[in-house]
């Protein structure tokens, strides 16, 4: 599903709605989450309430209830090839979202963005064709002109910030990428992981789903890179299981 943003002041915002900036609506006793390597505090990036999206996930993946909070050291932005990139971010779900409260950074940084609220909508879209999971079928070239010509006439412009459905991808498929680095691989080299000692990884790229996409965006000047996007995915089983935390970010720009 896709994400509309619009520029809002943060005190127009009601506690606990889906935004992008601004400052988190946690729990009173939820302290503010800060890096793993370096104790430093992270920025906060999203709050997504998953009530307001219930209506327009049709598989009903999602949760139908609670909050999903992305924090990102904004500062570093890791690009997400290198296990320890993990103590980089933080992923917290709240379900019961009761007596929140609207938190302040406990710094000053010139990578904290404005406040957006959020509209959400769905679209029909195609996978992108250097994904993973597509990236091993031949397609010829009159193939591929039809695939271009399919999208055309079916897939909307859209928004590139979304809920779900497929990546769109900058430098490749992260599939792989997300299934190695969170089994201890390092993928930051020119390895193309096509040894057999590689193959029951490649098997479980179909586990790996997008669960968050946020792009560079105007509205409240978020820039990742060079006019980047940052990727949430999360495996298919820990999202059914709420398993939030368990999800990998990955940065990609041109």
């Amino acid at each position: 599903m896709e994400i509309s943003l619009k520029e809002n002041a943060d005190r127009q915002i009601p506690i606990g709605a889906s935004k992008f900036g601004g400052s988190p609506d946690l729990p009173r006793s939820e302290p503010w989450p800060v890096n793993e390597q370096t104790g430093e505090p992270l920025h906060f990036i999203s709050q997504i309430n998953f009530s307001e999206v219930s209506e327009f996930d049709t598989q009903s993946e999602l949760p139908s209830r609670g909050i999903l909070y992305l924090f990102y050291d904004c500062t570093r932005m890791p690009w997400g090839y290198d296990p320890k990139d993990g103590a980089f971010k933080r992923v917290i779900y709240v379900e019961e979202t009761i007596e929140l409260e609207r938190k302040v950074a406990p710094f000053e940084s010139d990578e904290s963005f404005t406040a957006t609220s959020l509209n959400f909508a769905n679209a029909t879209e195609l996978p992108d064709l250097e994904s993973d999971l597509v990236g091993d079928i031949e397609m010829s070239d009159d193939e591929i002109e039809a695939y271009w010509q399919m999208e055309d006439d079916f897939c909307e412009q859209r928004s590139e910030n979304k809920i779900l459905g497929h990546s769109d991808n900058i430098q490749g498929g992260m599939e792989l990428e997300c299934e190695l680095v969170t089994n201890g691989f390092y993928c930051g080299d020119d390895e193309d992981y096509s040894e057999p000692e590689f193959e029951k990884f490649r098997q479980n790229i179909g586990e790996w789903t997008l669960l968050l996409q946020i792009a560079s965006n105007d509205e409240n000047e978020m820039m990742w890179c060079d006019y980047g996007k940052i990727y949430l995915w999360i495996r298919k089983s820990d999202l059914r299981e709420k398993k939030f935390d368990k999800s990998w970010l990955v940065l990609q720009c041109d």
